[in-house]
C-alpha cells in the first residue's frame, strides 16, 4: 500500500519545493517525500510541495501556488516544473487586484524557470503567458518542452533582461515580445508563431539572438528541412511560422587571449580564426574581420580588419577590452572578449645633493631648500612625470641625522607609474650646539602709542623663541623730531606729529615696530598725568576672561594648568605671532587651545596632536580676498559656486593639525568671513582647497557643513594659498563625520529646558543631524533633535530611535517612537550616496576627448560625466555621457566642436528601488578639468 502510494504522488508530483541552497540562494528542486494531502510548510527549510490530484487531473493547491508565486517578487529563486500546469486554474492576486488573464507576473527578481522533458506550462483563453517587467527571467526547457497561450504572447517582455536556451518551444499568436530597452537573449529554442514568432519594438529580430546563433524556418513543403534565413534586413518582425534558433554555421576555431603587461612593455598582438562549419549555408568561402574596442557599454569600431589586431602605441596603465566579428553572408558572431590589462610600471626614487647636507642648528626638522631633489629612474623619455618630494630631518638636535623624504608623482603620465617606496631616506648633519638657539620674531608689547609733548614712555620687545642665544636689540625712530628713542626702548614726545618706532634683533634683523602719535600738551582730552601719556593700546594677547594674564609666558603658564580634556581660549588682542616654545609646552597633553585672531577667525590646536619635538614659531594671520590662485585655475574647480581666498602668512607644514574656523556669511557676489545674513550658506559644504604653484592646480583638503551660525571648521596640517568653495555637497564624495552625536559646526548643541516625565505636549519637530552620507560599508546613524510644542528639547529618554536601510547607497530612514509623555512615530528618511571618483586623464581629441578615473565597484552602478563650455556647467553647452558598468574606467565623447575650451567632470551612481522604481542615487561631482578640443 505504502509502495503504491509512494508511486502515485511521484508520477502526478507538480514540485515546487524551496530549498536552502548556496550563500543562501533559495533554490526550487523536486521533493521524493510530497505530501498527497496538498502543501506542507516547514518553517525551518521553508519548504512548499504542491500535488496533483490523480482523478480529477486538477490542481487543489494553486492558490498556493499562487501565493508562491507572488512571494517571488525581488528575490532570487530556481522553479523546477515536474508535470503540466494549466494557468486557466489559477488566480493571481497581484498587489490586492484579483488577475483574471492568468499570466504568470514578474516585476522584480531573478528567477530561473526549467521546463521538464515533455512537460507544458500553458494557458488557454487569455493575452499572456508570462508577462515580465523588471528583473531577471531565465527559461531553459528539456526535450520537447513546451510554453503556449492561445490568443496572446508567450513571453512579453518590458525594461526586463531574459535569457532563454534549451529545446523549450514557445507557441502562440507571438512567441516573444519585447521592447528595445529589455536584454532578450534566445538560443536553441523552437518558435511557433501564427501572427509572427518575434516581435521586437523599435529594433530588429536579430537584436535577440544571442551571439552564434541564427534563425532557421521550418520548411512547409518538408517538414524535416528547416532553411537559413536572412535576418540582418529584417524589421523587428520575424514570421509568421515556425522558426528555431540553432547555432551559426560560422564559428571562431581561434578566441583571442586576455593578458597582463606592464605600462611601457610590448602588447602581443591579439588572434582570432573563425571557420565556416556548414557550406550549404553560405554563398561564399570569405569571412570578414572587424576589431572593436569596449568603451564602457558601448563598442568602438577599430581600424583593424584581419585577423590580428596589433597594437601601434604604448597603451596607459588600466584595463581595456576587445574583441573580433567575424561576418559570411549575413551571418555574423563576436568573439570572447579579450581583457588587456595594463598595470603601473614601478619606478625608484633616489636623493640627489648639490653638496654636503648640513645645516645649522635652528631648532627645526626643516631641510634648507636647494640642497636637495628627487630623481626617478624607469620613466619612459617622451613622459610627463614630476617628482614633488618633502623633506625633513628625523631630529632637530644636531649631529648625524636621518633625512627623509615623502613622495609623491605628478604630471600628465603620472597614473602610469608607481613608485618602489613613496618614503627613501639620506644621511644629513646638523651643526652647532642647542645653545645656539636664533631668534625668530620679536614682538612689542604695544604697536600704537598716543603721547603728549614733554611725556615719556618705555617699550617692552619680547624675543622669540624665549629661549634664544643672543637678545639683543638696537632701536630707531623714523621722525625723532616727534618721537625718539633711547637704547632701552624709552620714547620722549619731543614735538607734535607722528613716528614710527622700529626695534631689530642682532641676530636675524627680526623687527616689530610701534606707532607713536604725539599731540602739543593743550590739546589733550585724555586722562593725562604727569608723564603726557593719554591712552595706550595694550597688543599682548592674554587669556580669555583674565585680561591680567597677558603675554606668552602668563598664558603658557595658564594653559600647563588646564586638566586633560579641557579648553583654553586666547585673545590674540591684535597679535599674530605663537612662539614654538609654547607649542612645545602644550605638546602631547590632550588640551585644546583656542587662538581667537578677531574679525571671525580663529585656530585651534589640541596637545595631543603636535609631534614635532621642538615647534617652530607659527605666524597665524590670514588674508582673505588675496587673489594669488590664478583665476583660470580657481575657475575651473569653483566654476560658478561661491568661493572665497584665504592667504595664510605661514606657508608650509604646521607639525600638528590645526584647525582654523571662520564665520562665513554672504556679502555681495558670494561668501565672505564676518557676521551678517548665514541663512543662504547654513547647510552648504564648505570646501577647502590647496593651490599647487607648480602644478597649477587645487588639492582638496577637508569639508565641512556649514552651521546655522554660518561656523564652518576646516582642519588642515600646512598652510598655502587657499581657496573654500561652497557646494551642496562635500566635493571629494565623503562624509565629514562620522560621529553622529557632534553638531555640524564643531560645538555641542544647547540643551534646552527638558519636560517633566508628567508633560503632555505634543511633538513639534523632528530633525536629524544629517540628511546625506556617503557609503563606506558602515550603519549610517544621524542623532535626532526633537522639540516639543512648548519648545523644549526632548530628552532621548522620551524616544527610540530605530533606522532602516542605513548601511548601502540609498534611501535610508531613522524611525522615532516617542513615549512617555509623547505619543506619536516619526519616520524621518536621509539619503546614503555612493563614494564619487576622481579623474586620472583626460585627452583632447579630434572632435573629441578620452576621460580616464579611479573604478569604484562597490555600491557604485556607473558614472555620469558631464562636459560644457562653461564652468558652471550651465546653458545649452552642458551635456552627459552615461557610463553604466562600475568596473568601466574610460569613456570617449566625439561630436564636439574643433578648437573649443570644454570643461569636464565625473560622479557615480547607485541604481536603486524607491517607490517601485528605479532611481539614480548620484555622488558628489569630482573636481572638473579643462581641456581644449582639437
Amino acid at each position: 500500500m505504502m509502495d503504491w502510494m509512494l508511486k502515485k504522488i511521484l508520477s502526478l508530483l507538480l514540485a515546487v519545493t524551496v530549498i536552502a541552497g548556496m550563500n543562501g540562494v533559495p533554490v526550487w528542486a523536486a521533493d521524493s517525500a510530497g505530501q498527497e494531502n496538498g502543501i506542507e510548510e516547514y518553517t525551518g527549510n521553508d519548504v512548499f510541495t504542491v500535488t496533483m490530484d490523480e482523478t480529477t487531473d486538477t490542481y487543489p493547491n494553486y492558490d498556493k501556488f499562487a501565493d508562491i508565486w507572488k512571494n517571488l517578487q525581488g528575490k532570487t529563486a530556481e522553479i523546477c516544473l515536474l508535470e503540466n500546469l494549466n494557468l486557466d486554474n489559477i488566480t493571481f492576486d497581484h498587489d490586492g487586484n484579483t488577475d483574471s488573464r492568468k499570466t504568470l507576473k514578474l516585476e522584480s527578481g531573478n528567477i530561473t524557470l526549467k521546463i521538464a522533458n515533455g512537460k507544458k506550462l500553458y494557458n488557454t483563453t487569455h493575452e499572456q503567458l508570462i508577462w515580465i517587467a523588471g528583473g531577471t527571467f531565465t527559461l531553459e526547457g528539456g526535450e520537447f518542452s513546451e510554453l503556449s497561450t492561445t490568443n496572446g504572447a508567450v513571453i512579453d517582455v518590458h525594461n526586463a533582461s531574459v535569457q532563454i536556451q534549451g529545446n523549450v518551444k514557445l507557441k502562440g499568436n507571438t512567441c516573444i515580445s519585447a521592447d528595445k530597452s529589455s536584454d532578450v537573449r534566445i538560443r536553441q529554442c523552437i518558435l511557433e508563431g501564427k501572427e509572427r514568432a518575434v516581435h521586437v519594438y523599435n529594433g530588429r529580430v536579430n537584436d535577440i539572438l544571442d551571439n552564434g546563433f541564427a534563425y532557421q524556418q521550418k520548411n512547409e513543403g518538408d517538414t524535416d528541412q528547416w532553411d537559413w534565413i536572412r535576418y540582418g534586413d529584417q524589421t523587428g518582425q520575424l514570421g509568421p511560422g515556425t522558426f528555431r534558433v540553432t547555432e551559426s554555421p560560422v564559428k571562431f576555431n581561434q578566441q583571442p587571449q586576455s593578458t597582463t603587461v606592464t605600462y611601457g612593455d610590448t602588447l602581443p598582438a591579439l588572434q582570432a580564426g573563425a571557420k565556416i562549419t556548414q557550406q550549404d549555408a553560405v554563398q561564399t568561402s570569405d569571412i570578414a574581420y572587424k576589431w572593436y574596442q569596449m568603451e564602457g557599454d558601448d563598442a568602438r569600431e577599430t581600424n583593424t580588419t584581419s585577423p590580428e589586431y596589433a597594437f601601434s602605441e604604448i597603451l596607459d596603465a588600466g584595463s581595456y577590452r576587445y574583441y573580433c566579428r567575424a561576418t559570411c553572408d549575413w551571418f555574423s558572431l563576436n568573439s570572447k572578449t579579450a581583457v588587456i590589462t595594463v598595470t603601473p610600471k614601478p619606478v625608484t626614487a633616489k636623493i640627489v645633493s648639490t653638496g654636503d647636507i648640513i645645516k645649522e642648528y635652528d631648532g627645526t626638522t626643516d631641510v634648507p631648500s636647494g640642497l636637495l631633489s628627487v630623481q626617478l629612474d624607469g620613466i619612459l623619455d617622451s613622459d610627463s612625470v614630476t617628482p614633488s618630494a618633502l623633506f625633513y630631518y628625523d631630529s632637530p638636535e644636531p649631529g648625524i641625522r636621518k633625512i627623509t623624504a615623502k613622495i609623491n608623482l605628478f604630471g600628465d603620465d603620472a597614473a602610469n607609474y608607481e613608485l618602489d617606496s613613496d618614503t627613501i631616506s639620506v644621511d644629513g648633519k646638523i651643526t652647532g650646539t642647542e645653545s645656539d638657539i636664533p631668534v625668530t620674531g620679536v614682538l612689542l608689547d604695544r604697536h600704537s602709542l598716543s603721547m603728549t609733548v614733554g611725556g615719556r614712555q618705555q617699550l617692552t620687545a619680547s624675543i622669540l623663541p624665549e629661549n634664544a642665544s643672543n637678545k639683543n636689540v638696537s632701536w630707531t625712530s623714523d621722525n625723532p623730531a616727534a618721537a625718539s628713542v633711547d637704547s632701552s626702548g624709552n620714547i620722549t614726545a619731543v614735538g607734535a606729529g607722528s613716528a614710527v618706532i622700529t626695534v631689530t634683533t642682532a641676530d636675524g634683523n627680526r623687527t616689530d615696530s610701534c606707532t607713536v602719535t604725539v599731540s602739543s600738551a593743550g590739546g589733550s582730552t585724555g586722562s593725562g598725568g604727569s608723564s603726557g601719556n593719554i591712552f595706550i593700546y595694550f597688543n599682548l594677547p592674554f587669556v580669555k576672561g583674565h585680561p591680567d594674564k597677558k603675554g606668552w609666558t602668563a598664558i603658557q603658564k595658564e594653559a600647563v594648568t588646564v586638566p586633560e580634556g579641557g579648553t583654553t581660549d586666547i585673545d590674540m588682542n591684535g597679535s599674530v605671532l605663537v612662539p614654538g616654545s609654547f607649542f612645545t609646552a602644550v605638546k602631547g597633553r590632550d588640551i585644546t587651545v583656542v587662538f581667537d585672531m578677531g574679525s571671525g577667525i580663529s585656530w585651534s590646536v589640541c596637545g595631543k596632536d603636535i609631534t614635532a619635538e621642538t615647534a617652530s614659531d607659527i605666524n597665524l594671520s590670514v588674508r582673505a580676498g588675496a587673489g594669488k590662485i590664478p583665476r583660470d585655475v580657481l575657475n575651473s574647480t569653483a566654476g560658478a559656486s561661491a568661493h572665497l581666498e584665504l592667504s595664510p602668512v605661514h606657508n608650509g607644514p604646521f607639525g600638528f593639525t590645526a584647525v582654523l574656523t571662520i564665520q562665513t556669511c554672504i556679502g555681495g557676489n558670494g561668501i565672505m568671513i564676518g557676521t551678517g545674513k548665514t541663512d543662504a550658506v547654513a547647510g552648504m559644504y564648505a570646501n577647502l582647497f590647496a593651490y599647487d604653484p607648480d602644478q597649477r592646480s587645487l588639492s582638496f583638503i577637508c569639508a565641512d557643513c556649514v552651521g546655522d551660525d554660518g561656523k564652518v571648521r576646516l582642519p588642515a596640517v600646512g598652510a598655502s594659498d587657499w581657496t573654500v568653495i561652497l557646494s551642496a555637497y562635500p566635493m571629494d564624495g565623503t562624509d565629514v563625520s562620522e560621529d553622529p552625536s557632534a553638531s555640524q559646526n564643531g560645538t555641542e548643541p544647547e540643551n534646552p529646558q527638558e519636560p517633566e516625565e508628567t508633560a503632555k505636549a505634543q511633538v513639534k519637530s523632528v530633525k536629524l543631524s544629517k540628511t546625506v552620507y556617503t557609503y563606506s560599508g558602515k550603519a549610517k546613524k544621524p542623532a535626532v533633535t526633537a522639540v516639543d510644542t512648548a519648545g523644549r528639547r526632548i530628552s532621548d529618554r522620551y524616544y527610540t530611535v530605530s533606522y532602516q536601510n542605513n548601511v548601502k547607497a540609498g534611501r535610508a530612514a531613522a524611525v522615532i517612537k516617542f513615549k512617555g509623555g509623547y505619543s506619536s512615530t516619526v519616520k524621518k528618511t536621509f539619503t546614503i550616496r555612493p563614494a564619487g571618483t576622481s579623474m586620472k586623464k583626460t585627452t583632447a581629441l579630434s572632435g573629441g576627448f578620452t576621460v580616464k578615473w579611479a573604478k569604484r565597484t562597490s555600491q557604485t552602478s556607473g558614472y555620469q560625466i558631464q562636459y560644457s563650455r562653461t564652468a558652471g556647467f550651465k546653458g545649452n553647452s552642458t551635456h552627459s555621457a552615461f557610463v553604466k558598468k562600475a568596473s568601466t574606467t574610460a569613456k570617449t565623447v566625439k561630436k564636439l566642436s574643433a578648437g573649443k575650451k570644454y570643461y569636464v567632470r565625473i560622479r557615480t551612481y547607485k541604481t536603486v528601488k524607491t517607490g517601485g522604481k528605479n532611481t539614480n542615487i548620484y555622488s558628489a561631482w569630482s573636481n572638473a578639468a579643462v581641456l581644449r578640443v582639437k
